[in-house]
């Protein structure tokens, strides 16, 4: 296996432990009527997908960073304040391919890095839905 592949094995593994913490968060919130933003990269298309399927105040939304120079400055810049060689950066690059793969595969909305603004129309619109609806 190669070093990228051996991340996502290991990601997944991540992904799992941190999986079950969400989905406690979720079905709380659910119960007491509050509201949560979750973010990060460990929040699993699969669980979003289940979540937003039976939970209509749900919102699940993904981005992505095309542009590899972009993704570089993007996990170099001012909220990562480090530099990565190529090696970590072809790792954390397979990590975000997999999970824009993950996120594809469920049919979950995915916004460019810069679409900031769509995905903020995106999130009102369901949350207008929402209360339409109740």
């Amino acid at each position: 296996l190669s070093e990228e592949q051996k991340a996502v094995i290991a990601f997944e593994k991540q992904l799992g432990v941190v999986d079950k913490a969400i989905r406690r968060i979720l079905d709380f919130s659910q119960t007491e009527g509050q509201q949560y933003i979750l973010d990060g990269n460990h929040i699993s298309p699969k669980t979003a997908r289940e979540y937003a399927d039976r939970q209509p105040n749900f919102i699940g939304v993904f981005f992505k960073t095309t542009d590899l120079d972009q993704y570089r400055e993007n996990v170099s810049g001012p909220t990562h304040q480090r530099t990565l060689s190529s090696g970590e950066f072809m790792i954390v690059r397979a990590i975000h391919d997999y999970i824009v793969t993950e996120a594809e595969h469920y049919k979950l909305p995915i916004f460019e890095y810069n679409q900031q603004k769509e995905a903020m129309d995106y999130v009102t619109s369901r949350i207008t839905l929402a209360i339409e609806t109740k």
